[in-house]
C-alpha cells in the first residue's frame, strides 16, 4: 500500500490471506495479543480483566471485519468496475459510466473500469457494438479480449471475439488495433468502412473491406444478414448466438453459398425464417437440430 491507496493485487492478496484457514490460528494469536497489550496498559481485577479482555479481543475482530469491509468498498469505488452479461439469443442494450453506448450481442461478457491514468477499459467475451463518448481530455478507451486490443477515442465500431479468432469492423472515426500480448509489435489503422481479422494462430492482422463482416453487424439492427457466404459459416453464426448446435445429414450442402437476411428474433421465429430460407427440414433432438 503506497499513500493511503491499495492496488487490485495487494487487496486480492489480503483477502486470500484472510480466508486461507491455515492463517487462522496466526490472526488468532495477534488479536488475543492485541487484546493483552491494551489490557494491560490499564490495572484490573482479574474478573473484570478477564472480560475486558475478551471484549477488546471482540473489538479487534470487529474492526478487522471493518477494515476489510472498508477496503472492499474502496477498492470498488475506485475502480468503478461494471459487468454486464448476456445470454443465449438476448441483445442488451446501456451506457457505461463515460455515457458510451454499447449494444451487447448474446451470449457475451463485458466488463467496463476506469484506470488509475483515467483511460477507460474494456474486456470483451462475445460480441458488442460501440458507440464511444469522447471526452474533451481526448481520455483513451480501450477494447480488450483474448486476441487483440482496440484502441479509440470516439467513433462507432463492431467486436466479435469467440473462439480463437476476433473479427472488427469500422463504422465511424478511427481505431488503432495490435494483438494481444504484444508490446511495440504489429499495429494497424482502420479507416471507415475496413475490417480486421485478428487469429491467434497467425501474427499478421488481416485488414480488408470484408463485406460479410459489414452484414455481421447488421446483428445491431435486428437483422441476420447473410450474403454469399456458405451455410457452415451462417449455423455457426447462429450456434454463436443460439447456443444450438447444427448436424446434416448431406454435408454437401454446407458448401453452398447463400444470400438472405433472418429476424433477429427468439428461436422459434428465427428457426422458421431459417428452414424457409435453405429449403430444408428442421428437426429438434434432445441436444441438437438436425437438418435435412
Amino acid at each position: 500500500m503506497k499513500n493511503n491507496t491499495l492496488t487490485e493485487s495487494e487487496y486480492q492478496e489480503f483477502l486470500a490471506y484472510l480466508r486461507d484457514q491455515k492463517n487462522e490460528q496466526v490472526l488468532e494469536k495477534l488479536l488475543d495479543r492485541e487484546a493483552r497489550l491494551r489490557y494491560l496498559q490499564e490495572p484490573q481485577s482479574s474478573l473484570v480483566g478477564l472480560w475486558t479482555g475478551k471484549l477488546i479481543r471482540a473489538a479487534s475482530i470487529l474492526l478487522l471485519i471493518g477494515v476489510t469491509a472498508g477496503l472492499i468498498f474502496f477498492f470498488l469505488q475506485a475502480s468503478g468496475e461494471k459487468v454486464y452479461t448476456t445470454s443465449h439469443g438476448e441483445i442488451m442494450e446501456l451506457t457505461l459510466p463515460d455515457d458510451s453506448y454499447v449494444k451487447l450481442n448474446a451470449n457475451s461478457k463485458l466488463r467496463w473500469e476506469r484506470l488509475e491514468d483515467g483511460s477507460r477499459m474494456v474486456r470483451l467475451s462475445g460480441e458488442a457494438y460501440f458507440n464511444v463518448q469522447h471526452e474533451e481530455d481526448n481520455t483513451p478507451f480501450l477494447v480488450t479480449t483474448e486476441n487483440s486490443t482496440v484502441k479509440v477515442l470516439g467513433t462507432s465500431f463492431n467486436v466479435n471475439s469467440r473462439a480463437d479468432k476476433d473479427r472488427i469492423y469500422l463504422e465511424e472515426g478511427m481505431i488503432q488495433l495490435e494483438r494481444s500480448g504484444t508490446s511495440g509489435g504489429r499495429q494497424v489503422v482502420l479507416k471507415p468502412g475496413e475490417s480486421a481479422v485478428v487469429n491467434s494462430t497467425i501474427d499478421e492482422i488481416e485488414v480488408a473491406v470484408n463485406e460479410s463482416l459489414v452484414d455481421e453487424v447488421a446483428w445491431k439492427d435486428g437483422h441476420l444478414r447473410f450474403s454469399d457466404v456458405k451455410l457452415s459459416t451462417i449455423l455457426e453464426r447462429l450456434e454463436e448466438i443460439y447456443g444450438k448446435e447444427f448436424r446434416v445429414r448431406d454435408s454437401s450442402v454446407l458448401e453452398k453459398e447463400m444470400e438472405f437476411t433472418l429476424p433477429y428474433a427468439n428461436w422459434e421465429v428465427t428457426s422458421q425464417a431459417l428452414a424457409l430460407a435453405v429449403g430444408l427440414q428442421l428437426i429438434e433432438k434432445d441436444h441438437y437440430i438436425e437438418l435435412k
